[in-house]
């Protein structure tokens, strides 16, 4: 899954493996993401644009 991120006011864009769609496999993909701009990229603002919906329908088109 390709997450699009905004990270101090600049347009990024993630890939994140969520194989089977859960709230918990989603939310720890955010966190993975938001841990590496602020950790290794010393990002200070980071907003993810994409939806839990977005993710949810992503996934269950690939099964």
């Amino acid at each position: 899954m390709v997450y699009r991120i905004i990270a101090d006011g600049k347009r990024k864009y993630a890939e994140a493996t969520v194989r089977k769609y859960s709230t918990e496999a989603d939310n720890f993909a955010r966190e993975e993401i938001i841990r590496h701009l602020l950790d290794d990229e010393g990002a200070r603002n980071v907003w993810i644009e994409t939806t839990p919906e977005e993710v949810r329908r992503f996934c269950n088109e690939k099964e």
